[in-house]
């Protein structure tokens, strides 16, 4: 995100971009465009040539505005995307409900309205009429509106106004208020924009993508048909939302604490898990005997080895556990490694014990086959923390591909690469994320989603990437509960997001929090009590239930587990997540 701020002669210039604009307080407009020849462009306010034009009176009216209510920046989105590049355009679309919700103040500017006339002047203001606007009233906390003098009409807030905007719109008052919109039907909301226009037909779609809670690619060109089938199917039109519907859904352990592993050798971080068919793949390092205290197996000391077993459901609902194994004799890594499911074979990866490089083995269970194949490395890739792994059905190919995801060697950069059970493609750059411990990476209804820990903070990030590995959105804060030391973990279950962290102590008990299409950002973090460790968790999904494990506190030498689904809560208590 570009802001604007006035420099000491009180000439306006760009500041950024910024991956988060948290800590800084801002003003928005909303307007509506004029002759697009009359508007500043990105590349002429960043090259100082824009202040000639038209379209420069309500910019600087917009700033002047803003200081007058003690905020140092504006932002305008004429000027303030660069839409010569397609990817930043996608990434504002998709945060633009976001902008105007973080915004401080937002100023409603009616070019073809004046204090002075009498009410039809509000009332028949284009601002009304044009579809960009829709999210621009609902999104901000304040919405101010201006003639075109700059005389302050009035705000949303006000009674007599809020009624009048309620009539015009044909918005319920509580959605202007600031009402949650998930109460409202996703159909309801798509009707609100009905009788509004914009300059291109498929904005008919992308400009209800925040009002919908939904993040999607951007391609001008496809129709506003087929980008409002997108739309409405991403949004789940059949499931409106409401009270008590699957979007109010809390996580309820169905066991737990319980150990999953036991040993000297048990590593510092929690095991990976992948799920296949219907068992459950683990996969962790250990330097010892990794075995659980109830098997009386064992075996040799091993340094830095990874093992590997496989977690059954028995008919009463037991958990059968086979012998661990190593993955093979020469794969050993001082990280944690992942794993990833892909059509008939599994695939795992790890940072080496001697060196930064990552690799990677195969596993084809489906054939009865119980030895990975030797590992090979991943080309281009080395990483001081170890890789994640997430597979995404290709539409391209029609099977899955699998996804890596890794922080850099020597700096703070995330990059990205997919396996197509062939090759792995040349390692792309991930923009706006950087981090100084370990990511995650999902996949969520066709696209990616990544979350990590933002170098040189405790605050825990996340976006979602479209299948190519662009960003459909820019980074997101995982709530005000969203801190750690660590990086986060994620899982999808029953159709909801579900990240993991540890707390911010030292140990300190893991929190949970969970995201569904239509939301517009993670619910309130559960504590998962005794779940007391100094390590990252991990989470999986097993059919309709969350995995969650977890290394114990320094002391113990055992990995914890828990089974988790997620239901609608019957009482207070529940919903507050005291159940856990």
């Amino acid at each position: 995100m570009r802001l604007l701020k006035f420099g000491e002669n009180g000439e306006i210039h760009l500041v950024g971009p910024l991956l988060s604009v948290d800590d800084l307080k801002y003003a928005i407009l909303s307007h509506t465009w004029g002759k697009e020849e009359e508007e500043v462009s990105f590349q002429e306010m960043r090259d100082g040539t824009g202040d000639t034009k038209q379209g420069y009176l309500k910019i600087k009216g917009c700033m002047e505005q803003a200081k007058k209510d003690g905020l140092d920046y504006s932002w305008v989105d004429t000027c303030c995307i660069d839409k010569s590049s397609s990817a930043e355009l996608q990434e504002a679309i998709n945060s633009m409900f976001k902008w105007y919700s973080s915004a401080e103040r937002c100023y409603a500017y009616l070019s073809d309205a004046s204090r002075d006339a009498d009410d039809q002047s509000f009332r028949n203001s284009k601002w009304f009429t044009r579809g960009w606007t829709l999210q621009e009233l609902l999104a901000p906390k304040t919405v101010e509106f201006f003639d075109s003098k700059w005389n302050r009409i009035g705000s949303k807030s006000d009674a007599a106004l809020e009624a009048a905007i309620s009539e015009i719109t044909r918005v319920p008052t509580p959605a202007i208020r600031g009402a949650n919109l998930s109460a409202y039907g996703v159909q309801d909301r798509i009707d609100w924009l009905s009788g509004r226009k914009t300059s291109r037909e498929e904005d008919q779609a992308y400009c209800l993508f925040g009002l919908l809670g939904v993040f999607l690619p951007v391609i001008y060109g496809e129709g506003k048909d087929h980008a409002m089938k997108r739309l409405k199917r991403e949004a789940g039109q059949r499931n409106t939302a409401g009270a008590g519907s699957a979007g109010d859904k809390t996580l309820a352990w169905r066991f737990g604490p319980e150990s999953l592993l036991h040993s000297d050798g048990i590593s510092g971080s929690a095991p990976c898990f992948v799920e296949c068919e219907e068992d459950l793949i683990v996969m962790w390092r250990a330097r010892e005997n990794p075995l659980p205290p109830f098997l009386d197996v064992w075996l040799p000391f091993e340094d830095h080895k990874l093992w590997w077993t496989t977690l059954r459901r028995a008919d009463r609902g037991e958990v059968l556990r086979d012998p661990p194994k190593w993955v093979h004799q020469n794969v050993e890594s001082q990280e944690r490694p992942a794993i990833a499911a892909m059509q008939d074979q599994l695939v795992a990866a790890w940072k080496g014990v001697d060196n930064s490089a990552l690799y990677f083995s195969t596993l084809r269970p489906s054939n009865g086959a119980d030895q990975w194949a030797p590992p090979l490395p991943i080309p281009h890739a080395a990483s001081s923390t170890g890789p994640s792994l997430a597979s995404l059905d290709s539409e391209l190919r029609g099977s899955k591909v699998v996804y890596a995801l890794w922080k850099g060697c020597d700096n703070n950069k995330l990059y990205l690469s997919t396996y197509d059970g062939n090759s792995w493609r040349l390692p792309t750059e991930l923009r706006f994320a950087n981090t100084d411990v370990n990511s995650t990476l999902v996949a969520y209804e066709g696209k990616i989603v990544v979350s990590w820990k933002q170098s040189g903070s405790e605050n825990l990030y996340w976006m979602f990437l479209a299948a190519d590995g662009s960003p459909l959105m820019e980074p997101h804060e995982i709530g005000r509960e969203g801190t750690s030391r660590l990086g986060p973990t994620l899982a999808v279950v029953d159709g909801t997001l579900c990240a993991a962290w540890k707390g911010m102590g030292d140990p300190a008990d893991v929190r949970v929090s969970t995201w569904r299409r239509g939301n517009n950002g993670f619910g309130f973090a559960q504590t998962v009590h005794n779940s007391w460790t100094r390590r990252a968790p991990t989470l999986a999904s097993w059919g309709d239930t969350l995995v969650l494990a977890w290394r114990g506190d320094d002391r113990e030498k055992t990995m914890w587990w828990m089974n988790g689904e997620l239901r609608v809560p019957t009482d207070t208590a529940e919903r507050l997540g005291w159940d856990c």
